[in-house]
């Protein structure tokens, strides 16, 4: 790139050695004979990319009706462009691309930044001399993609966070729909919950549930080790809450079942502790003194001694 912009300072220094120049936009007296000098003035050849060449065709006012072209030798002088317009340092700081005598990096030429259109036509009307929108400094610019930036990723923030919340019952039930669930797990709903559960292989022609998961209609849960009710303790490392909140908690609590690879021993107590209590209750009722009642309630006080503490047992 800056071989390209060292060739092109040559070229325009060659052409200007070897034949005058002078502006061609229309009544600017830039490089005539017998007009006073300005400083600094420098002149520019038109791009030879058509597009960039159509633009100052296009900006600078001529009364030809779109016949007029530049030749080899027109020039526009630095009048009809902005100062932003031009490169006044090198690009490149390397030692051999730097110009001797102008400073230490300054270019002894300067030249237009691609792009550049002119755009400032003083002995025109105002009206012919379009007003110059100002380009973002690189500061405003980065300033204002970081904020889009930032507005993006909340925008996104809160686009996962509804997706994922549960509001309700009909909202979870909704949102099931659109799921994948752990392998082997299924889910049903009812009219008063959503029951999911996983069916392992026992043999071909059998399975058995192997854990659930009801949800109630006010998304309260329980948990069941297949036919145990679980505390909702075990689930504690993921949330302390007794309802599911998004569908990311569902998620995981059914992940976390599957690697249950038993129930706790608690919970496997207080469930013989409940079966032998309702087989006391319904079979051998506290009005008949009963042998086997008596049996079965030793049988319940000695289960319920091995969830005891020691303290509990004195």
């Amino acid at each position: 790139a800056c071989d390209c912009v060292l060739f092109y300072l040559f070229y325009d220094l060659l052409l200007s050695t070897i034949m005058p120049n002078k502006c061609c936009v229309p009544k600017c007296t830039s490089g005539y004979d017998g007009k006073p000098s300005i400083a600094r003035l420098s002149l520019h050849s038109f791009p030879l990319d058509k597009s960039s060449k159509g633009a100052w065709l296009r900006a600078i006012p001529r009364d030809s009706n779109g016949t007029w072209a530049p030749s080899k030798y027109s020039r526009v002088c630095s009048l009809h462009f902005h100062e932003d317009d031009f490169v006044y340092e090198s690009a490149d700081h390397k030692r051999k691309y730097r110009s001797y005598g102008v400073g230490d990096n300054k270019l002894q030429k300067r030249y237009l930044k691609p792009g550049a259109v002119p755009s400032i036509f003083p002995n025109l009307p105002k009206y012919l001399s379009p007003v110059k929108s100002q380009r973002p400094t690189s500061r405003a610019t980065s300033s204002a993609r970081i904020s889009k930036e930032n507005e993006d990723i909340v925008e996104a923030q809160q686009s996962l966070f509804l997706k994922d919340s549960v509001i309700d019952f009909s909202d979870l039930c909704l949102k099931c729909g659109d799921e994948k669930f752990p392998t082997n797990v299924h889910w049903r709903r009812t009219e008063d919950s959503i029951q999911f559960y996983c069916l392992s292989e026992l043999c071909s022609d059998f399975v058995e549930i192997e854990f659930s998961v009801m949800i109630n209609r006010d998304l309260t849960f329980n948990l069941y080790y297949k036919n145990v009710n679980l505390d909702r303790s075990c689930v504690n490392p993921l949330t302390t809450n007794r309802k599911i909140t998004s569908v990311s908690l569902l998620q995981n609590i059914l992940s976390h079942m599957k690697s249950i690879p038993f129930p706790p021993m608690k919970d496997m107590i207080n469930h013989l502790i409940n079966e032998v209590e309702s087989i006391v209750e319904n079979l051998y009722p506290s009005d008949i003194d009963s042998h086997k009642r008596k049996k079965l309630i030793f049988i319940r006080e000695q289960l319920a001694l091995i969830n005891s503490t020691p303290k509990q047992k004195q």
